[in-house]
């Protein structure tokens, strides 16, 4: 897929707007402290943690963001 110049911007506008600096590390660190705080045993907190790098791997900022808890 080929960027336009234009959309470039307008991700790099989107990032910039989320609250705070994004990486997949720190989210992995945040949803491990949750897991943790929650008490799930380690073999829950690795699935789950496999399943979150499928993630960040298959599924786009966007259509994350359009997920409801």
């Amino acid at each position: 897929m080929q960027w336009r110049s234009s959309e470039v911007i307008d991700m790099e506008e989107m990032l910039l707007s989320l609250n705070g600096p994004w990486s997949n590390t720190a989210c992995i660190g945040y949803c491990v402290m949750a897991m943790r705080n929650a008490g799930l045993s380690e073999k829950t907190q690795r699935k789950v943690l496999d399943e979150l790098t499928r993630c960040f791997d298959d599924v786009s900022v966007e259509d994350a963001a359009q997920m409801k808890f």
